[in-house]
């Protein structure tokens, strides 16, 4: 038996909402783009309603979109300048255009890792959410807000988390023994078990060799010379 659609009434037109997954179009800055979003939809209107996880979906797909369109502007807005300056050193370098149009093209390709993209560098690289944000850089929760899609990630650690994916192996330079820290060594373990330094003779001397000093005081000299000679006769 098919399950019967959940409705509920438009508040805009007052006409029925089906709650289904439909094509919504998100724009930012003349750009669009069309994401698969679960939610109530009024035929009539168009109005559509979004709630719980499928909010925070839509949220993280445009936030993705802003930081891809923002990149993209910021390298063309750099990709023209480079062509401004290459069309004026022309004639001291021919290669220049082509340059330039190396510059443009690759300024077509996004940098900004999508939040499930950083996810994924993240488990291959297998380092937690805290250890990630410890060793590459952010705060205690950096990764945790990167992958839910509350905060954008920033083109420096994007780019650093592409380079990790396509060389895991550069992970140990962050991860080697110039960053351990050393163990601390306790005062016993300080002293070597087999020293080649002979052991201090201890004198003892006798109640009697020892003098008031209420009645004469001794100069600390005289007694530390008394006490080698005693050293040495034995």
């Amino acid at each position: 038996m098919k399950r019967q659609a959940q409705t509920q009434s438009c508040p805009v037109c007052g006409s029925v909402m089906v709650y289904e997954r439909r094509d919504d179009l998100i724009e930012y800055r003349g750009h669009e783009r069309t994401i698969k979003t679960l939610g109530f939809w009024c035929n009539n209107c168009g109005e559509g309603i979004l709630t719980g996880k499928p909010l925070l979906a839509s949220e993280k797909a445009y936030l993705a979109f802003k930081a891809e369109v923002d990149e993209l502007e910021r390298r063309a807005a750099t990709a023209g300048e480079t062509l401004a300056r290459s069309r004026r050193a022309r004639r001291r370098s021919p290669m220049s255009e082509r340059l330039a149009a190396m510059v443009i093209e690759a300024s077509a390709n996004p940098i900004i890792l999508a939040p499930e993209e950083i996810a994924h560098v993240r488990k291959k690289l297998r380092l937690s959410q805290k250890r990630a944000s410890e060793l590459l850089g952010g705060e205690h929760r950096a990764f945790h807000e990167y992958e839910s899609g509350k905060v954008p990630i920033s083109v420096p650690m994007s780019n650093l988390l592409r380079l990790l994916d396509n060389d895991p192996t550069r992970l140990e330079e962050l991860t080697g023994p110039a960053l351990v820290k050393a163990p601390r060594t306790s005062l016993a373990s300080k002293t070597p078990a087999h020293s080649s330094e002979k052991p201090r003779t201890v004198v003892a001397v006798s109640q009697s060799d020892v003098r008031s000093p209420r009645r004469s005081p001794l100069p600390v000299g005289r007694s530390r010379a008394t006490t080698r000679r005693t050293g040495t006769d034995s």
